[in-house]
């Protein structure tokens, strides 16, 4: 049986299909199928009995979208009789016009331009458009071996192997462009699906599972190298909230799937829990990198790339040798300094990287205190009775409290009272724990972060401090020195400090440490 396709006419496509002598008598009265699709979409779909040597059907091509058609012969059990591939192509694009008001321009002129987008019915649409404008004569380039969205989705994703000067058919399209087209139909492959497989509801074998996470696996052994069934392998990162347990299968072989943690990280993975743990083995598996593919747009590849950039490389000598050196600028940055993040504090790595709601601290100037501005400014969060909850499962009857984060660290309703709303940077809520386990291990539902600014560290007043720790067999002179207590003494390890000092003065049998303090 052969098929052939007439598709000139631009309404509609003819299908022939004609068998022979032996054909027909081996099929007679059988029920013969035909079907089209484009893509995944049965468009057209029809059945004759086998009693004629020659069959004609008529299509219109508005069944079918713009793009590759293939059409199909079945056998009255499902076989493949014949197979023939068409390009549909229908005035359904938009109509693009650009327009300039002169046709030619002296250097650095402005140059105004009109774009244009009409439906195929020559009715204006709304569309986002982008334009590039370049120099042809400096950068040339052949605007039929362009690959374009409409090339990409109507031709180039349908077809095997390399297609060469995909844009050539959309270009200028003409009577010579589809005759060439449907060549291209006929020479390309095209295979999707096996029939026999559909009829059958056999599903194909799945290659590449999709990814959930990070997996690491390996295989544990003995000193021998034997494998060891049924071992145990713990698997943990320090200073996060991430470990799993998993058992060694029948070949010694382990997989710890759907692990988060970003990059990079130091984990830990041992044998504690097996039977003779001192003296067993883990092997990773490293994974092999993917290999190279080979190109198949080996028939595009130029011979002479000194040719094809002759007018670039005459273009950029020209623009060298016009060009002039001006001085040296000294450009100074300023320094971006790095927003504060829950990120930043190990017990909170494992929330999510983006919060459900996020307060930043510019909005809390003027309140009294931070709790009342969380109460009446931050999205889905409720108070009741000096507590904070999720407002959507406040609202369902849960009244399970949220977990409260300051900087890392768990706190209560009494110290956030006494945190001053101007030394906030941003405040976070997150509705679920993620992979941090706070609520299961709080026993709470949903997390409020707090993170405060970064504090600027003052700097100590050396001749001060110089004279103060100078010993002195003079107890007037240096308690004048040391009643003033200035402000060059705020340093965050005050309390250090005074320490020292009060160590110094003791042993030098000056006064009482207390009386130097106001």
């Amino acid at each position: 049986m052969t098929l052939s396709v007439n598709n000139t006419d631009p309404e509609k496509i003819t299908l022939t299909f004609a068998a022979n002598d032996a054909f027909i008598q081996a099929g007679k009265n059988k029920t013969i199928a035909i079907v089209g699709k484009s893509g995944q979409l049965v468009c057209y779909a029809g059945q004759v009995p086998l009693l004629s040597k020659l069959y004609t059907a008529t299509i219109p091509k508005a069944k079918f979208p713009s793009g590759v058609a293939q059409f199909t012969i079945f056998a009255s059990n499902g076989d493949v009789l014949a197979e023939r591939l068409a390009f549909i192509q229908r005035k359904d694009q938009l109509q693009l016009t650009l327009s300039t008001p002169k046709t030619s321009y002296t250097g650095r002129d402005l140059v105004p331009f009109t774009v244009g987008a009409k439906t195929p019915a020559n009715q204006p649409a709304l569309a986002n458009l982008s334009v590039t404008v370049i120099d042809d004569r400096k950068v040339p380039f052949d605007e039929n071996s362009e690959v374009t969205i409409l090339t990409h989705q109507l031709l180039t994703a349908d077809l095997k192997g390399y297609v060469e000067q995909p844009n050539y058919y959309f270009n200028k399209p003409s009577a010579a462009t589809a005759a060439d087209l449907d060549i291209l139909m006929l020479t390309q492959g095209y295979r999707r699906f096996v029939y026999k497989d559909i009829l059958a509801n056999k599903a194909p074998i799945v290659k590449y599972l999709p990814e959930e996470g990070i997996e690491v696996s390996g295989s544990l052994r003995t000193a021998t190298g034997m494998v060891v069934p049924r071992g145990t392998i713990n698997f943990y990162i320090k200073n996060m909230k991430i470990s799993s347990v998993v058992n060694t299968d029948a070949n010694g072989e382990f997989k710890i799937p759907k692990l988060f943690f970003p990059d990079s990280v130091k984990a830990v993975v041992n044998a504690r829990g097996s039977n003779n743990a001192n003296n067993l083995m883990i092997m990773l598996s490293n994974p092999q990198p993917q290999a190279a593919t080979p190109s198949f747009t080996t028939a595009a590849e130029l011979v002479n790339i000194d040719t094809a950039l002759n007018a670039y490389l005459q273009n950029d000598k020209k623009i060298a040798q016009n060009s002039r050196v001006i001085k040296e600028v000294v450009i100074k940055e300023v320094k971006i300094e790095k927003k504060a993040s829950h990120q930043d504090y190990p017990n909170l790595v494992g929330l999510s990287m983006m919060a459900d709601h996020t307060l930043d601290g510019s909005a809390l100037k003027g309140c009294p205190n931070i709790f009342a501005c969380i109460r009446s400014m931050m999205p889905g969060v409720i108070e009741n009775q000096n507590m904070l909850y999720l407002a959507r499962e406040y609202n369902s009857g849960r009244h399970i409290p949220m977990s409260i984060y300051m900087d890392g660290a768990v706190i209560d309703y009494t110290d956030l009272l006494t945190v001053l709303p101007d030394n906030i940077d941003q405040v976070e809520v997150f509705n679920t724990e993620g992979l941090s386990g706070i609520n299961r291990v709080n026993n709470t539902s949903g997390v409020l972060v707090v993170t405060s600014k970064k504090r600027v560290k003052g700097k100590l007043d050396k001749e001060l401090l110089a004279e103060l720790l100078t010993p002195n067999t003079a107890p007037a002179t240096l308690r004048q020195k040391v009643i003033t207590w200035r402000a060059a003494f705020i340093h965050p390890d005050t309390t250090r400090l005074k320490q020292d000092l009060l160590g110094r003065f003791t042993h030098h049998h000056l006064l009482e440490p207390k009386s130097y303090y106001r």
